[in-house]
Formats: C-alpha cells, sequence, structure tokens
C-alpha cells in the first residue's frame, strides 16, 4: 500500500478494497452474536496484520459503537503515506452474520482527507462518532468530522476547517474543539488568537453550543 504511485488514485483504490477486504474478512469472521467479549481478541489478530518491516503509522482497531442494534468500528490507517479508512458493521435482516454497512475513506467521501484517522464515539442510540483526520505535523493540522449512522445509512452532520495546533475532547456529553483561529501568515507556529468550540448531538442534530476564546499557550 505505501508504495503505491502518489499520483495513480486508481491503483491505490484497488490496493484499499482489496486490503481493506482482508481485514473485512479478520472482522466479520471473527464477531458472532455476543460480540463484544471477542473485541480485544479480533485486536489481537489484527495486529498480526501489521508489516514489521514498514509499519510506520501503521493500526488496525476494532471498536463497538452501539450495542442494541450492535455496530462496530475498524479504524484502519494502513501506514505513513498511505490512505486511512472505517469500516462499519452491523447484522442485517435479522441474521446473525455481520456485514459492512457503511465506510469512509477518500473514494466514498468527496474531497475527504484520510491521514491517520482516528474515531471518537458521542451518542450510541443513534450511533453519531467524530473522525479526526490529519494531526501529524507539529502544527497539529486537523480536520474533525461528525457523522451518524441509523437504519437509512450514513450521514455527514458536520466538518471543520483545516486547523492548526488543535486539541480534542469528546465523550458522550459532546465534543470540544480547541485551535488557532488566527495563526500568524509570516510563522504558522505563532498564534494570535486561540478558540475553543463546543458541540452536542441534542434534539436529533448536531449543534455547536459554544464559543469562546482562550489564552494562547506559551512557547
Amino acid at each position: 500500500m505505501s508504495d503505491a504511485p502518489p499520483d495513480d488514485p486508481s491503483s491505490i483504490q484497488k490496493l484499499l478494497e482489496k486490503a481493506a477486504g482482508i481485514l473485512d474478512s479478520a472482522v466479520i469472521g471473527g464477531l458472532a452474536e455476543t460480540a463484544d467479549s471477542q473485541v480485544d481478541q479480533i485486536n489481537q489478530r489484527l495486529a498480526k496484520f501489521v508489516s514489521h518491516e514498514s509499519g510506520i503509522g501503521e493500526r488496525y482497531r476494532l471498536m463497538s459503537l452501539s450495542a442494541q442494534p450492535r455496530l462496530y468500528a475498524l479504524v484502519a490507517d494502513f501506514g505513513l503515506g498511505a490512505p486511512s479508512a472505517i469500516r462499519l458493521y452491523a447484522q442485517k435482516n435479522n441474521e446473525k452474520r455481520y456485514t459492512l454497512v457503511a465506510r469512509v475513506d477518500r473514494f466514498t467521501q468527496q474531497d475527504f482527507l484520510d491521514d491517520s484517522l482516528e474515531l471518537v464515539p458521542i451518542a450510541r442510540a443513534p450511533v453519531v462518532f467524530v473522525t479526526v483526520a490529519g494531526r501529524t505535523d507539529d502544527l497539529r493540522t486537523g480536520v474533525f468530522t461528525a457523522w451518524q449512522f441509523d437504519e437509512k445509512g450514513l450521514t455527514q452532520l458536520w466538518t471543520s476547517d483545516m486547523v492548526q495546533q488543535s486539541s480534542y475532547q469528546g465523550n458522550s456529553a459532546g465534543f470540544q474543539l480547541t485551535y488557532c483561529r488566527d495563526p500568524d501568515e509570516t510563522n504558522p507556529r505563532i498564534c494570535n488568537a486561540m478558540i475553543r468550540e463546543s458541540y452536542r448531538w441534542q434534539d436529533g442534530k448536531w449543534s455547536k453550543v459554544d464559543s469562546v476564546p482562550v489564552s494562547v499557550p506559551k512557547r
């Protein structure tokens, strides 16, 4: 995957689908009707897919997003310079077997930044989560996107601009994002003003509930 030509999206897409398909098989084969107890075991098996030679930044992690109905997410980062993806699995039509029900990657979501993806669960019914992309440089540059999954499928609720010097916290109470809203034009490492925004899933929608200035950290 890391050796794919960066200017050949068709080849990258084929490699991504092939690699993700292997991971799908490992996850679906490991999930059972009472699958929460098996997540750790599946993650141990997924860890064996990490290359010992070129596995910088490569990792695969399964997590539970909802218990009723059961929904699981695989966060797959194929390594430095390679794509990342999120795969969602659920039981359909009262079948015991799990199947791939949604995916988040650069080919299914237009203009989606997929560098070093992270997933932050927010709500369990309906399922709401935030993806974090980027943040691998010393400026902690990131893009943050909120998603909802229900019986209709996956819906993008909100996405941030690409923000610098960013940090975040997320849990069932909501999502909090702190970033530099006024970087210096001549030196991006200098921040003239920071802001902290708070978001919450409430009344069936994703809402910004607070936006306050915060002090710029001393360097």
